[in-house]
């Protein structure tokens, strides 16, 4: 194994395991401990690598993906937004933050319910719109997308494939005593 520090090949291989079940090792060159996934993008995955890789192949050849890209902003997109939300999620929110488009107030009110408040303010709004910063540095350095369809592609594969290379964070404390 090649020290992902030093570059070097003279390494040792170390008895002990990671919690994954990686292999450890030690550069006799540096004196660092590493493993397999050290230096890689999967580094501080909390799932060994082959099923990150499984679940994200399956994800964009069957197009499992949450986000929506929507040639028309009517009411039909709106309303078909909001079912797609509350199917995947399995329940309606108490409050929706949106930019104010006039089809939003009566598709939450048909789908969500009359209870749900519907917010909306430039400064609420500022979050969601940081979301799509990811989507727009991909996109300004192609200059643009051919067309529609290859908009709507490209946005669903960067979604699931962002989702799965976002950093999680272990809650501590919440194991068995």
């Amino acid at each position: 194994m090649t020290c992902p520090y030093c570059r070097t090949d003279d390494t040792q291989k170390l008895d002990a395991a990671t919690d994954l079940g990686y292999c450890r090792f030690r550069c006799r060159r540096c004196a660092r401990r590493f493993n397999e996934r050290t230096g890689t993008p999967f580094n501080h995955l909390e799932f060994p690598t082959d099923i990150v890789l499984q679940v994200v192949v399956f994800r964009l050849l069957f197009k499992l993906s949450d986000s929506m890209l929507s040639a028309t902003r009517d009411m039909a997109a709106a309303q078909r937004f909001f079912r797609g939300a509350v199917s995947v999620t399995g329940k309606v929110p108490r409050q929706v933050t949106s930019d104010g488009h006039d089809s939003y107030p009566r598709a939450i009110r048909e789908v969500l319910g009359p209870k749900v408040e519907h917010r909306c303010s430039a400064y609420l709004n500022r979050r969601i719109e940081q979301d799509h910063r990811g989507v727009k540095q991909r996109y300004y350095p192609m200059l643009g997308f051919g067309g529609f369809r290859s908009a709507q592609r490209f946005c669903r594969a960067f979604e699931e494939v962002r989702q799965y290379f976002r950093p999680r964070h272990k809650q501590k404390g919440s194991g068995a005593n």
